[in-house]
């Protein structure tokens, strides 16, 4: 299997490789086939076994985190660092990156003060261009809850998607679990009690697609592991989430964003109200 986060020799590196034994993928499989993922809907692993992934996955990222980092090297402060990213080339026409840089810019301007965009978590851990690109999409902050997106919108497939913010929800608890080892940690996610960890796409994204069985399966693994890690009140899970039905994205460019964001609340209203009503994909997760 493919690596999905992290390149070969990133912070999470092997990664991709205990998901694929997990999963029973054959030769030629990965979660970007949907087919694959249809099939694993049909018959899913074990619970048990997805449970037990959860602490390899925590355990590989461990070792490519510690046991692999000089003790000179101390992680970038602008890990976990709660600051909106508004940079947007006018020429961009990839979806989320739009929706995100909308999102960011929005939190820059005071509008969506609770939300940040491209959150970094492993800048100065591993010598990697991979570990530089790795960043959490989207985080929302309310109280001492943070929610964790990795956001989707006609790319990858959901399976993809909750592997990829699962490991950085893992990276997060490693920072949690290791502070003695990585140093002080400034960031206020350090403060939280509750982590969500979600999938966010449009509605439409999901269709076909059935998978409770991992969303129980996960919210298992990390309850289990975050008490066995953690020696304090924090709580982890995962959801998929789904945009409105009726949500449309208001620009197809990089351009766009910024045009329509410089114009009246009216334009951008929609979005702002799209984002106060997700809700979860299958009625069984609520």
């Amino acid at each position: 299997m493919q690596e999905m986060t992290g390149g070969r020799s990133g912070p999470f590196s092997g990664c991709s490789a205990e998901i694929g034994a997990a999963l029973r993928l054959a030769e030629g499989e990965n979660l970007n086939q949907k087919s694959t993922c249809r099939r694993l809907d049909r018959a899913p692993p074990p619970g048990r076994e997805m449970e037990r992934l959860v602490a390899r996955l925590y355990d590989q990222v461990h070792q490519n985190w510690i046991n692999r980092v000089p003790f000179d090297r101390r992680p970038s402060p602008k890990n976990w660092r709660l600051v909106p990213q508004t940079e947007l080339q006018e020429g961009n026409k990839s979806p989320e990156v739009l929706l995100e840089r909308a999102i960011g810019k929005l939190s820059h301007q005071g509008l969506l003060k609770e939300w940040v965009n491209q959150v970094p978590v492993a800048s100065g851990l591993i010598s990697s261009n991979s570990s530089r690109r790795a960043a959490i999409d989207l985080v929302h902050w309310r109280g001492n809850t943070a929610t964790f997106y990795e956001l989707k919108w006609n790319s990858n497939t959901p399976l993809f998607a909750a592997f990829e913010i699962l490991q950085y929800g893992l990276a997060f608890l490693c920072f949690h679990a290791n502070q003695q080892e990585l140093g002080p940690l400034e960031s206020k996610l350090f403060s939280a009690q509750q982590i969500h960890l979600k999938v966010l796409a449009p509605a439409s994204y999901y269709a076909g697609y059935q998978h409770t069985w991992l969303t129980q399966a996960l919210c298992s693994g990390l309850k289990g592991l975050v008490a066995e890690k953690v020696a304090g009140p924090l709580e982890m899970d995962f959801e998929f989430l789904g945009l409105p039905p009726t949500f449309q994205l208001p620009f197809q460019t990089g351009k766009d964003v910024n045009e329509l964001l410089s114009g009246p609340p009216a334009a951008y209203g929609p979005l702002i109200s799209a984002l106060g009503a997700i809700e979860p994909v299958w009625a069984s997760e609520a």
